[in-house]
């Protein structure tokens, strides 16, 4: 092989000295707020107002009627309590003995999502998508952590997270009951949800 059909290589040093010069794009663009330690991927999200963005109505039927294909039938689930001591649901008719278990945390959570630093939009993509892959991996209860928060709900004392998070439960067809932790798994910053088999 000719020394002119050879690859280039150059050493670190030499690569220091050749991008000395770049400066990263959008430079003065503000990035977003980041816990330590974790990682925060954001999108521009439609908000409905300057102060309280919600997610459109039309989109989470959308992704609904969606997951609910994938699924199979929905079942109805009730929002029993949504309040910033207690969200509670489940759907009608379920086992009441479950439902105790599930209230006094004895049913175990198998695994967790934390949503403590999540835009509003960021959260509620995440939760969907958590939730459909956590009952295929048939894991039966699983715990979410919303944070609490202020400002938000009928009372203006809970996040914004939070005061949507019993509906957004609600609305994904793979819930069939959720309830506030316990004191010792969070309390009033997290949820257990429980989870229909898969079929």
């Amino acid at each position: 092989m000719k020394d002119k059909d050879k690859p280039a290589f150059i050493d670190d040093h030499q690569w220091a000295q050749e991008v000395a010069d770049v400066k990263p794009l959008n430079q003065d663009k503000p990035r977003p707020r980041q816990l330590e330690g974790e990682k925060v991927e954001t999108f521009d999200w439609p908000e409905t107002s300057a102060t309280k963005p919600e997610i459109p109505v039309q989109e989470i039927k959308r992704v609904h009627e969606q997951v609910g294909a994938r699924a199979g039938t929905s079942p109805v689930l009730q929002v029993y309590r949504n309040e910033a001591e207690c969200l509670f649901g489940a759907v009608v008719g379920m086992d009441e003995g479950q439902v105790r278990k599930l209230k006094k945390g004895q049913i175990q959570p198998t695994d967790c999502l934390d949503l403590h630093g999540f835009l509003e939009g960021d959260a509620w993509l995440a939760l969907m998508d958590y939730l459909h892959a956590a009952a295929d991996a048939e894991h039966r209860c699983v715990m979410v952590v919303h944070g609490k928060g202020r400002g938000y709900g009928a009372n203006g004392d809970m996040g914004v997270i939070k005061a949507q998070m019993a509906q957004w439960l609600a609305h994904h067809p793979r819930v069939l009951a959720f309830h506030t932790a316990i004191p010792r798994d969070g309390g009033a910053g997290a949820v257990y949800v429980y989870l229909r088999r898969r079929r």
